[in-house]
């Protein structure tokens, strides 16, 4: 561990990116709630999530957390509920849901010196969650036809390497444009995907054009 490091704590649900100066007194508070822990290098850039069949690349997205732009006339609380009554929020069946307006959302905005009743200027990002949850207004992105070969096939390569018929990969790239060996991306996670390798196939061919069957 170096100076000025990121670090990230990690308890029963609590995620929370500190700086290494802080960690002892980070890891003092979980040790009150949370028997176990681990603490892990924080990975700059975006979330992707992807999946592989028998070792081939089948799709990706790409994981965006909650996040308002200001209009320079509206306060925050006003943006964010706009942002919650996007359509993706409001289908019972959608994978991305409401962002509540509680004491976890307050402190994060006062973190950024912002308030409810904040009028941000015109084109400036807020982010309203530090990382991404679909539970707080998060949603995925699809972008299978725009990920960089180099990282298509290191992803390949992970999932044959665990022998795993079904897999998801949590890649974090700076930049997915880029290789990952030019921008320092890590791989944060790889899991056994749930769905069966029957359903899977199901999906993957239904998503083929027709001419992939000469029709």
């Amino acid at each position: 561990m170096t100076r000025g490091q990121r670090l990230l704590p990690k308890g029963i649900n609590t995620e929370n990116v500190i700086a290494a100066a802080d960690l002892t007194n980070s890891l003092e508070a979980l040790c009150k709630t949370c028997p176990r822990l681990a603490v892990e290098n924080h990975g700059t850039g975006e979330l992707y999530r992807i999946n592989t069949l028998e070792g081939v690349f089948i799709r990706a997205v790409k994981r965006v957390p909650a996040r308002i732009g200001g209009d320079g006339t509206s306060t925050i609380a006003a943006l964010i509920d706009a942002f919650n009554t996007h359509p993706i929020r409001n289908d019972p069946r959608a994978y991305a849901k409401r962002l509540p307006l509680d004491a976890e959302l307050t402190s994060h905005l006062q973190k950024q010196s912002l308030t409810f009743k904040t009028v941000p200027e015109t084109g400036r990002d807020i982010q309203l969650t530090p990382i991404w949850k679909s539970s707080r207004g998060g949603h995925s992105e699809d972008v299978t036809k725009h990920l960089q070969p180099d990282n298509v096939a290191l992803c390949e390569t992970v999932a044959r390497s665990f022998g795993l018929p079904v897999t998801r990969i949590d890649p974090i790239p700076p930049d997915a444009s880029v290789p990952w060996h030019d921008n320092g991306a890590i791989i944060c996670e790889v899991d056994p995907e749930r769905l069966t390798r029957r359903r899977w196939k199901t999906a993957f061919v239904a998503r083929l054009p027709r001419a992939a069957f000469g029709m």
